[in-house]
């Protein structure tokens, strides 16, 4: 196979935009450290034709000096998150096995606009959505937080049924206190939720994409001055998952959180500027 072949399995127009997308799937917090390596190795690999290149799995370990069952782990980790797909190719190599794949990077799933473009419904106008209902018994590990009351506790290693995930998730808010959200947003997560499990997901996801922006931005934000601006993305979060076919839903709704508290420190970031800027010309003026 000719490499040219490769400009049909590009996917970005600029080494810009694979690097931002890449950037974005580095926080993804379902990528172990060898994962994350191997996919900016594929990225090192892909700037030629932008997001595409050919690699045997064993060229991918011996420069990583990680063992070729890790690199195909890693491959499967990161087509599970859909942020690559491989395509075999029938070339043969010179020892008489097969070519190298195809490994083509996919750009990350367009996430919902942010909570200050348009009004959405209120939550109580969200409670008449019709969300389905649960089907049969689940068998779910309850993983919380914090739970206080020793009756949950008991529950993190037995089978529950479904009325029993019914009761926790109308009192989502009354367990997970101390996750920092408001009793308003974690209501929604319990109200679209169909089991504990799904829930708590959720509950990770924000405060994983918050610890990530806050990293990444060395900036301290503030759980208690983004309630609004969570409530609203969460309920267009679980619109889009009603009505769009969203491949990767842990993934998206990691990226639009990602996206939501990076805004909110840039427009924290302008009102102090300009905060600075008016007291220095009053100052100026006197």
């Amino acid at each position: 196979m000719g490499l040219e072949r490769l400009r049909e399995y590009q996917q970005f127009e600029n080494i810009n935009d694979l690097r931002a997308t890449i950037d974005i799937y580095l926080n993804n917090p379902a990528l172990n450290t060898n994962t994350r390596r191997v996919l900016e190795y594929i990225t090192s690999c892909a700037t030629r034709y932008t997001g595409a290149c050919t690699l045997l799995r064993q060229t991918i370990a011996d420069k990583l000096h990680i063992s070729k069952a890790t690199v195909a782990r890693a491959l499967m980790t990161l087509r599970q998150e859909n942020m690559i797909e491989t395509h075999p190719t029938r070339k043969k190599s010179q020892r008489g096995g097969s070519g190298a794949n195809i490994i083509q990077i996919l750009p990350c799933e367009t996430p919902v606009e942010t909570p200050h473009d348009t009004p959405l419904q209120s939550f109580e106008d969200a409670k008449t959505i019709d969300i389905g209902h649960i089907q049969g018994d689940r068998a779910a590990s309850v993983n919380y937080f914090s739970l206080s009351n020793n009756y949950l506790d008991t529950l993190q290693d037995t089978p529950i049924s479904v009325q029993q995930e019914q009761t926790l998730l109308k009192n989502l808010a009354a367990v997970n206190q101390e996750s920092g959200l408001s009793p308003d947003n974690l209501n929604v997560i319990g109200l679209f939720s169909t089991s504990v499990s799904e829930a708590e997901k959720m509950i990770q996801i924000i405060l994983r994409a918050k610890a990530c922006v806050s990293q990444e931005l060395d900036c301290s934000i503030l759980l208690e001055d983004t309630q609004k601006s969570i409530h609203i993305t969460l309920l267009k979060i679980y619109k889009n998952l009603k009505t769009k076919a969203i491949k990767n839903q842990d993934n998206y709704a990691f990226i639009t959180f990602m996206n939501l508290f990076k805004t909110i420190h840039e427009e924290a970031v302008t009102a102090t500027r300009y905060k600075n800027l008016n007291q220095m010309t009053a100052w100026l003026n006197q």
